[in-house]
């Protein structure tokens, strides 16, 4: 078999196939099964600083449809866009995964505050995370003073 050992923000992956932040890689039951099928590396479910991120709307889909004159769309929308669990909960995935699994696991972390940007941050490393991906997005309703626009 051909190595695809790649070298991704210093890690070192076995293949280049990296799994995004999504429902896959919330429990490292389904992570194990994305590394049974050639993943090299896993984002797990972005975590939000803010608990009001962490419901899920009823339905989770939704299709959207658009029409401009004869054009017409249709879009699946998710709404499931964060971890449900608290900052403990994850980090005892990250903990459970890093000893289970053979490929490296990211932290997807969402904040709006300083403290919860370096507080979220520390709790990954110690649970044995390389690094972390950083969602922004939560950035635009960030107070003033804080890491968003101000």
């Amino acid at each position: 078999m051909r190595d695809l050992t790649v070298n991704y923000a210093g890690l070192r992956l076995p293949t280049p196939l990296l799994v995004a932040a999504a429902g896959i890689s919330e429990r490292v039951e389904l992570m194990k099964r994305a590394q049974d099928y050639g993943a090299g590396g896993i984002v797990m479910k972005s975590l939000f600083e803010e608990a009001v991120a962490r419901r899920f709307p009823t339905p989770c889909f939704r299709v959207i449809q658009r029409r401009l004159g004869p054009l017409r769309s249709s879009t699946l929308y998710s709404f499931e866009q964060a971890s449900s669990w608290d900052l403990e909960r994850y980090c005892q995935e990250i903990a459970r995964a890093k000893k289970e699994l053979d490929i490296p696991v990211i932290a997807s972390i969402n904040c709006v505050t300083d403290e919860g940007w370096t507080s979220y941050a520390a709790a990954g490393r110690r649970a044995g995370v390389p690094g972390a991906e950083a969602g922004l997005a939560p950035l635009a309703a960030a107070p003033a003073g804080s890491l968003g626009p101000g």
